[in-house]
């Protein structure tokens, strides 16, 4: 219900059920408020707007400034895999689990006393994310007894509450995750009782210092759609975590 073309649909669907009952001067103002919905939504301004709102709320992790003599957990979020009994487990991952794995790796080489959670369930009762996870970070050189999988979880919500009764909520938590799921991540974390949770944004959908072009204004990109499902589903989740308390 958060992608642009449902609402389109869903305003093209309404506009031909009622057109008996709409003038033609109201017609043509839905028209055209339709056009111009599809074009702000398929040009960059509006969904870079978006996205930068929720990628810029917490910044890039800056390790150095963390003390590197106490214990981290860090935890990546479950971010998509899929299934081949081919590839290997740095394969299976989505690119945006891999991203959140590789920030997460990244933090963790400069924690020596830190330890890796991977998280994530199977929706088709495979192996978990999590455990696949797991298994891509021994590839690319932690040590397994340093990391850990929780593979029940199916929302950051879930993820959140199995952390926390798996681990406590004492230890300075650091989370791995795409820059614009941070602001919910780090709630609904917080809302679960951890104490000290510390950001790890990756994946920016917006790089600031790509500039603007005419040819992203006088041609309609779908790609656009994707940043606006995206920002959408944080925000009503965002808004949903805090109504419910």
């Amino acid at each position: 219900m958060l992608h642009p073309m449902t609402w389109l649909v869903i305003g093209c669907f309404f506009l031909w059920l009622f057109q008996k009952r709409i003038t033609r001067g109201k017609k043509r103002l839905i028209i055209i408020f339709l056009i111009l919905f599809a074009y702000v939504t398929t040009t960059p301004l509006l969904p870079r707007a978006l996205t930068v709102y929720l990628e810029g709320q917490y910044p890039p992790i800056d390790v150095e400034k963390l003390d590197s003599t106490k214990t981290y957990h860090i935890i990546v979020l479950g971010g998509g895999m899929g299934y081949d009994d081919r590839l290997p487990a740095t394969s299976l991952l989505e690119p945006l689990m891999l991203a959140r794995l590789v920030e997460g790796i990244r933090v963790y080489r400069n924690l020596p006393n830190s330890i890796l959670i991977t998280s994530g369930h199977s929706s088709i009762n495979r192996t978990p994310q999590g455990v696949v996870a797991r298994e891509a970070a021994i590839l690319l050189g932690i040590e397994a007894r340093r990391v850990f999988a929780q593979g029940e979880p199916s929302s950051t919500s879930e993820e959140a509450e199995t952390y926390t009764k798996r681990f406590g909520t004492q230890i300075p938590l650091i989370i791995a995750t795409s820059a614009i799921h941070i602001p919910r991540s780090v709630f609904l974390f917080t809302q679960k009782g951890v104490t000290h949770v510390i950001a790890a944004p990756s994946q920016y959908r917006v790089k600031l210092q790509n500039p603007f072009t005419i040819n992203q204004f006088l041609f309609p990109r779908f790609k656009y759609w994707g940043d606006v499902q995206a920002g959408m589903h944080e925000v009503v989740g965002l808004w949903w975590a805090k109504w419910k308390g």
